[in-house]
């Protein structure tokens, strides 16, 4: 009799499916990738905005019985990101007024081998908060601004003794005010963010009180109440 049963081994079937599916994932994968480099590269990308910051300095010319008299100015301003022409930003400036140094003597209560002179100056700081009107995005950009804040003149007194060290310190006067105003100009493009800025502006409000520094005892003059700045910058951002 013959035997036609046949020896049977038990194989593992082989994972067609699940080799098929790596396969599948790992191409979409690479699929995806390299859409998205090809997207950042050379693909159209919506346009992005960004906040500016600016940093000025220039001339303020206050109005004075005797005429006018031309400072330094320094400002620096940050301005927030929008995709509309109309931008907010703060600006912070200060003005340098003068300065003074008046020598020591016997008369002023004051031991004169501990004090050899006072050293005054006097300061023009300014918060304001600004809308900018900034319609154009190319290289030439013209923009049209208006301010409200607040402005002081401020008169600080710093004591030295013989070595030039200095001893003592007093804030003689602080006289702020509100003003409000304008100003008017341009960026001009020097690099992929960064501009020149040329800037000019007037501001109006209440009186600022000027102080001759080398006699704090006689009354303050009162500046005129309009101020006018021109100033040259940098601005980073868009």
């Amino acid at each position: 009799m013959v035997n036609n049963i046949k020896p049977f081994t038990m194989k593992n079937p082989t994972p067609l499916l699940g080799r098929h599916a790596a396969r599948m994932t790992a191409l979409l994968a690479l699929l995806f990738a390299l859409g998205s480099v090809h997207a950042q590269c050379c693909g159209r990308q919506p346009p992005r905005t960004s906040g500016a910051f600016e940093l000025s300095a220039g001339n303020v010319a206050l109005g004075l019985p005797e005429g006018l008299m031309n400072h330094l100015h320094v400002d620096m301003a940050w301005f927030s990101a929008s995709r509309s022409p109309f931008k907010r930003g703060l600006r912070l400036g200060v003005g340098s007024l003068g300065s003074a140094r008046v020598p020591s003597d016997s008369d002023n209560g004051l031991d004169p081998t501990n004090l050899e002179e006072f050293r005054y100056r006097m300061l023009l700081p300014e918060l304001s908060g600004v809308l900018r009107f900034d319609p154009l995005r190319g290289g030439f950009r013209p923009f049209a601004e208006g301010s409200f804040g607040i402005a002081a003149t401020f008169v600080d007194e710093r004591n030295f003794d013989a070595a030039g060290e200095r001893i003592g310190y007093g804030v003689e006067a602080i006289d702020p005010t509100v003003n409000f105003g304008w100003s008017a100009g341009t960026r001009i493009r020097l690099g992929r963010a960064a501009f020149l800025v040329l800037r000019y502006g007037e501001q109006q409000g209440g009186l600022l009180n000027h102080y001759d520094l080398h006699s704090l005892d006689a009354a303050p003059i009162s500046a005129q109440a309009v101020r006018r700045q021109a100033t040259l910058g940098i601005s980073f951002g868009r």
